[in-house]
């Protein structure tokens, strides 16, 4: 680019490894991804399924969710105020709209009522408990790793300004660092020994979730408000027989089930 080129955007910063991975067993590695599965499956979404994914990342209508959408109704009663025959679905290209009649219209409010939803898929949004925090190794690590990132940044950002070069990822940073800043104030403030502990839980307060258990193809993602930010990933693999499919994918060994966290 010609002129004043805009600054790079950053696609992947990957550490080398993580701790957990050499402080425990495979076998408590594989407890952890499960314990972690059911946890936040609970939290995740609705009664653990994405329905009203915007972005295009759920994929298009077909035989196969319609199945699924009926499966999830009967499962989750309490998404519709009426028995499923009390209301219309209308199946569109990527999406299903519901509609019913409101139980008790007003002049303020349409008689009718439409939702629209997308084809569901195992896990959804959420927002990381404290417990899991301390209750789970590798979720701590993942959140200390995304502040480590930061300080990488920062430090790379400065090399490339003293070689006269733009610096990377500019709009996350002036959100991410804001954060950064208020946790490591929680860990001056607090008890030596429940210090790290108060700084993860104050940086990741900040930050929010989504379990994805399910292949995801092209679509665009929206910053809330505006407010970028660095989007960390961990991938958990799971006994192929743990669940329908293979979830996610992504596993380097084997056809293991996957899922997939990630904050923002």
């Amino acid at each position: 680019m010609e002129g004043d080129a805009r600054a790079p955007k950053l696609l992947l910063l990957r550490p080398s490894g993580m701790l957990c991975n050499e402080l425990f067993t495979k076998s408590e590695i594989d407890t952890f991804a499960q314990d972690i599965y059911h946890h936040v499956r609970s939290l995740a979404g609705k009664r653990g399924f994405e329905i009203r994914r915007t972005c295009g990342s759920s994929g298009k209508v077909s035989y196969e969710t319609d199945k699924d959408l009926l499966r999830f109704l009967s499962y989750h009663k309490g998404i519709i105020p009426r028995y499923a025959h009390g209301c219309l679905i209308i199946r569109a290209e990527s999406n299903y709209f519901i509609c019913y009649a409101r139980a008790t219209p007003t002049l303020e409010k349409n008689q009718f009522v439409m939702w629209s939803y997308c084809p569901p898929k195992d896990g959804g949004q959420f927002n990381m408990s404290d417990t899991c925090i301390a209750k789970f190794p590798p979720i701590a690590e993942m959140i200390y790793l995304k502040t480590f990132a930061l300080s990488v940044l920062v430090s790379l950002n400065t090399h490339r300004r003293n070689r006269k070069e733009h610096p990377v990822a500019m709009g996350p940073l002036k959100y991410e660092l804001a954060s950064l800043e208020q946790a490591r104030n929680v860990f001056k403030e607090s008890d030596p020994g429940v210090a790290m502990y108060m700084f993860l839980r104050c940086f990741n307060s900040f930050n929010h979730y989504s379990m994805v258990a399910y292949p995801v193809g092209m679509h665009y993602d929206f910053f809330h408000r505006g407010k970028e930010s660095l989007e960390n990933k961990i991938l958990f693999c799971l006994n192929p027989n743990f669940a329908r499919g293979f979830g996610r994918g992504g596993c380097l060994v084997g056809s293991s089930y996957v899922y997939g966290l990630l904050d923002w």
